[in-house]
């Protein structure tokens, strides 16, 4: 359509764009340096890795400081691919860690670094503190394993007592999700009880307080889910029983308490 309207205009190729990426990134690179240069406190980092839908893993550096007027800053100072063939270490991970530091000038002020307890993670944490304490003198550097993973870990395992409940809802959601005709059927039953549209909810399992919500989002939908129940088979058979709504109430009083 374009070559029609101007025969005359080329479109870019994946070369040219590359080539005008790499010149965008180096540029907001080297302002990135010019700001962290003008940091004169500590500073602290958290860490965390991840893998894509493709099964690329990243592993991601976000830097933590207080600014002139003690408000505090962060921001993402770097995502490092981590390629398949390289295993993922705390060895490995301290070294790419420890590059970025290095190149930013900030191995004499690093003061932390939070991470979540993988026994990788942990490794690496002791790293770079002897790293830091013989190339920088730093002996102020500390790794923290961030509390909110903990306190997940621990919900976790409690809720184990009670899966079969929370199994249901999640599967009942989920089901709902993934079915169009499932969901006119429910949005016609919200408007017959006078309920706010809602979407079902998923729950995320490194996030301790999404199985709250998940459960007070159901909680909220019961009458139109229940209702629902009785005429389609796929939501009957997911529905929760008596004693597992004596469950779920139990979790969400002790959630929102």
């Amino acid at each position: 359509m374009v070559n029609t309207f101007d025969s005359k205009y080329r479109f870019h190729n994946r070369h040219t764009l590359k080539v005008q990426i790499t010149i965008y990134f180096e540029g907001k690179k080297i302002q990135v340096k010019a700001m962290i240069n003008q940091i004169s406190e500590k500073v602290t980092f958290t860490a965390d890795m991840w893998t894509s839908i493709n099964n690329s893993a990243f592993l991601s550096l976000t830097i933590h400081y207080t600014d002139t007027n003690w408000k505090l800053k962060s921001f993402l100072l770097d995502i490092i691919p981590i390629l398949i063939s390289v295993r993922h270490t705390g060895l490995n991970m301290a070294e790419v860690l420890i590059n970025i530091i290095n190149e930013y000038n900030l191995g004499d002020r690093t003061l932390g670094l939070t991470t979540d307890n993988a026994v990788s993670m942990i490794v690496c944490g002791r790293i770079i503190k002897d790293e830091l304490e013989k190339n920088f003198n730093n002996i102020r550097f500390s790794h923290y394993q961030c509390a909110a993973y903990i306190l997940n870990l621990a919900v976790q395992e409690e809720l184990q007592l009670i899966d079969k409940a929370v199994q249901k809802v999640w599967s009942l959601m989920k089901c709902l999700k993934s079915s169009l005709p499932l969901l006119s059927s429910l949005k016609a039953l919200y408007d017959m009880k006078n309920i706010n549209y809602l979407t079902s909810e998923l729950d995320c399992t490194t996030r301790w307080n999404s199985i709250y919500y998940i459960l007070q989002k159901f909680k909220y939908l019961q009458p139109a889910l229940h209702l629902l129940q009785a005429d389609e088979r796929k939501v009957q058979k997911r529905y929760p029983n008596q004693n597992d709504m004596r469950s779920i109430f139990v979790i969400i009083i002790i959630f929102y308490n």
